[in-house]
């Protein structure tokens, strides 16, 4: 079985597989991998939690792969598990894990993961998309402004033929549903999710440009971890990126209470040193070699662990009685 795609530096859907339930076995913080559900065309959606599950306990997501052409989302979410899992990661976060749980969803669009691995396996090696098997951009696809359409190109759109179709309805997706539906039924303080580029640390809103409640707390958050990066990324509300509605994070943080956070990897991936970047649009969205990326956004990433653990932790254990 071939783990990476022949010419390119990402993995197959399948050594992805392979190796979550490595990553799992061999983890040393401990940890179980789980069937969420499954996309349009039947394809398992993981989820990975590293704790005990116990659901009352605070929780922080990390979530990657919701464009089909996002593939260093995977790749860096991947990253972070084997950092957190292993050697000096495990030890440094073993003692806050065992207060909290930290789930992680790698690929939550398996079915665009699997038609773009298809698209580069083929002569010239071309591949685009960002939507599901049937054509709708799950990252408009979620309650919050679903039916408000604000002047953008980027906003979700009712009309099929746009790459940012919107859906018929609100999580109308199997996908979605899955994500929905794994959301209400787990404590989740935190998340994050991992797309590209842009490079820059979102948070709500996208639909408006009104400051959200939080505003203050979220910018703290994200500079707390640029400060854990060798080249910083920036630091601003979604909207500041591009207007967009039915989106994740606004709904995580307007209809969940989630303090809720996009990580929009890397600059463009149009690199003159590497032809093969010059025409094909996968990578323009995704480094030739991302390397270099994933060293400077994990430790960013990781980070958070300390953030739950000191927001939702700390403040409610018991004071040590001397």
């Amino acid at each position: 079985m071939a783990k990476f795609i022949k010419n390119t530096n990402y993995m197959t859907f399948k050594g992805i597989e392979s190796e979550l339930h490595d990553l799992v076995s061999q983890s040393e913080i401990p940890a179980e991998i789980i069937t969420l559900g499954h996309s349009v065309e039947e394809r398992p959606i993981y989820g990975i939690c590293f704790g005990d599950g116990d659901h009352r306990k605070p929780e922080l997501l990390y979530y990657a792969l919701t464009h089909s052409m996002e593939y260093v989302g995977n790749a860096a979410l991947m990253e972070t598990m084997r950092r957190l899992s292993q050697h000096n990661g495990a030890a440094e976060h073993a003692e806050k894990i065992e207060k909290m749980n930290v789930w992680m969803i790698p690929v939550l669009n398996p079915d665009g993961y699997v038609k773009i691995e298809e698209q580069l396996g083929r002569r010239l090696g071309f591949a685009a998309g960002r939507k599901n098997a049937r054509g709708v951009d799950l990252n408009r696809n979620f309650p919050v402004a679903f039916y408000h359409i604000p002047r953008s190109i980027f906003a979700g759109s009712p009309v099929k033929a746009s790459p940012y179709y919107r859906g018929a309805s609100p999580c109308s997706e199997p996908e979605s549903q899955v994500f929905r539906d794994f959301i209400l039924g787990h404590n989740i303080k935190m998340s994050l999710s991992f797309h590209s580029f842009g490079g820059a640390l979102l948070f709500p809103y996208s639909y408006t440009k009104k400051k959200c409640r939080d505003y203050d707390l979220f910018v703290q958050i994200c500079e707390e971890m640029t400060h854990r990066q060798e080249n910083p990324y920036s630091v601003k509300p979604g909207c500041d990126l591009y207007n967009a509605n039915g989106e994740m994070e606004d709904w995580l943080y307007d209809e969940c209470r989630i303090l809720a956070l996009c990580m929009e990897i890397g600059k463009i991936g149009f690199n003159l040193e590497y032809p093969a970047t010059w025409l094909n649009p996968f990578y323009w969205a995704n480094p030739y070699d991302p390397r270099a990326e994933l060293d400077n956004i994990t430790p960013a990433a990781l980070h958070l662990i300390d953030t739950l653990y000191n927001m939702f932790v700390k403040p409610f254990e018991p004071i040590a009685k001397f």
